[in-house]
């Protein structure tokens, strides 16, 4: 039997541009401690917005900021 790379092995490259795990910060606030926690396992960037939380991803080269109430309009 043949060993191959492992699957999975280029998660790395791409999961940076997978947002699905902005839904929890759906109606939190940015100083909220389980906002604060989290953020530091996310492979994006969460700014304060007025007290909201807003993720900034990079796509194509371009820098993206949305809300996560519009996560799933994109």
């Amino acid at each position: 039997m043949s060993k191959g790379p492992a699957v999975g092995i280029d998660l790395g490259t791409t999961y940076s541009c997978r947002v699905c795990d902005v839904k929890p910060l759906i109606g939190c606030r940015f100083d909220d401690a389980v906002v604060q926690s989290d953020m530091k396992h996310w492979p994006f960037m969460v700014e304060n917005d007025a007290g909201r939380p807003k993720v900034q991803v990079e796509y194509m080269r371009e820098t993206k900021s949305f809300y996560p109430e519009d996560e799933g309009n994109a």
